[in-house]
């Protein structure tokens, strides 16, 4: 009777490590298959590399639009130096990682506080500091010797409902900040419910395209350099932690050294 017990518990145990490891791969191809799906019939290049990390629902991260954003010279004749900085990016590569975070920690999740109201971590609604509308800003700026650039010829363009429209301003310095809106002022699961329709087609992209001049003489074949940062703060308005700040992404500061 002993060993029956002996052996069946055995049976049992070797039952459990089995479901066990059969879970976690279950788990790997719940994870895995999104981005499957992102890579799936994609030619595109990445050109940007997107960080997100989560901890206590405050969501932290890093874009790199290095290889994303380049100088392109139109014309350099009669002392004068004509190019278009800028690039044109896939969203994919800017809210994949972060829609991974929304599906782990926030979808269907219910919120410690507010879930005695029948809410979810999902229905949290962004916003700028102040109330304001969700924003998002990249920054450029260029050669220290550029002339003055008409923010009218400062063309910011997109097809996907990540973005609304975008305002251009001028900082001082030859630095121009666009700041784009953020989809539509959804909540959580507005906001990505957007992007799960977009992030199966290879044609939602955001571009900016600045054309600047530069007043050249022979003694140099230096331009000068460009540098591009930027930022997404957004805060969590309402009755329970508000004014707190659940998101903080910086674009990461990169330099172009630019030459005839």
């Amino acid at each position: 009777m002993l060993c029956i017990l002996l052996r069946r518990n055995f049976y049992e145990q070797e039952v459990k490590e089995v479901n066990k490891h059969c879970f976690v791969c279950r788990a790997m191809l719940v994870v895995a298959a999104p981005v499957g799906a992102f890579a799936e019939g994609s030619t595109n290049q990445v050109k940007v590399i997107s960080k997100y990390e989560e901890k206590d629902k405050f969501i932290k991260g890093t874009i790199d639009f290095q290889n994303g954003l380049t100088n392109n010279v139109t014309s350099n004749v009669d002392g004068l130096y004509s190019a278009t900085f800028g690039g044109e990016v896939d969203v994919r590569e800017i809210f994949e990682g972060a829609y991974q975070i929304y599906l782990k920690k926030y979808k269907n999740k219910p919120s410690f506080i507010e879930g005695l109201l029948g809410k979810r971590y999902e229905n949290i609604v962004m916003f700028d500091e102040g109330e304001k509308f969700p924003t998002c800003t990249l920054r450029v700026q260029l050669p220290a010797n550029a002339n003055e650039v008409n923010l009218n010829d400062i063309k910011v363009q997109s097809n996907s409902g990540m973005f609304g429209p975008a305002e251009v301003i001028s900082e001082g310095n030859n630095t121009y900040a666009i700041k784009f809106k953020l989809g539509g002022w959804y909540d959580y699961k507005g906001f990505f419910a957007v992007y799960e329709k977009e992030r199966k087609e290879d044609f939602h992209k955001v571009s900016i395209q600045i054309p600047y001049t530069v007043d050249v003489d022979d003694t140099t074949n230096e331009i000068g350099t460009i540098k591009t940062d930027g930022y997404c703060r957004l805060y969590k308005y309402g009755k329970y932690m508000k004014g707190s700040r659940i998101v903080d992404v910086e674009a990461v500061q990169n330099v172009y050294n630019i030459s005839k």
